[in-house]
């Protein structure tokens, strides 16, 4: 049997490193050809961004999940399951639509708002939550 590889071509989406964000969105705005030294990419601002990867092409960027995956309440139905995946679909659906539970195949991830301010947030901090 083969590996099928293929290389990033332009309109794919994927995830970058950011030291404030952790993981930044980008679209590959030109084909990535072996042996190139950077991929050129643009963030979703609009700025124009080039991506240093490796002469053996080390360095390429996490793939993005398809739109109609994002929020997924099971990770394991994501084409893509890495950590800016995994953490985008968590964003998605505990900051924009307030669900705290998601599943991992059998097991859960459960996230909660701790509010310091209320009662009981500061019963739950009293308890060493």
């Amino acid at each position: 049997l083969g590996v099928c590889f293929s290389l990033p071509i332009q309109g794919t989406r994927v995830w970058i490193p950011d030291p404030e964000e952790v993981w930044k969105s980008a679209e590959i705005s030109q084909d990535y050809k072996e042996g190139d030294r950077s991929l050129h990419l643009q963030l979703e601002d609009g700025t124009l961004y080039d991506l240093p990867i490796e002469a053996n092409g080390r360095g390429l960027p996490f793939l993005r999940n398809p739109d109609i995956l994002v929020g997924q309440n099971d990770l394991t139905a994501l084409s893509h399951l890495h950590e800016p995946a995994v953490l985008h679909n968590l964003r998605v659906r505990f900051v924009e639509s307030n669900l705290i539970y998601t599943y991992c195949g059998e097991g859960g991830v459960g996230l909660e708002d701790w509010d310091v301010g209320t009662e009981m947030g500061a019963w739950r901090t009293g308890m060493g939550g």
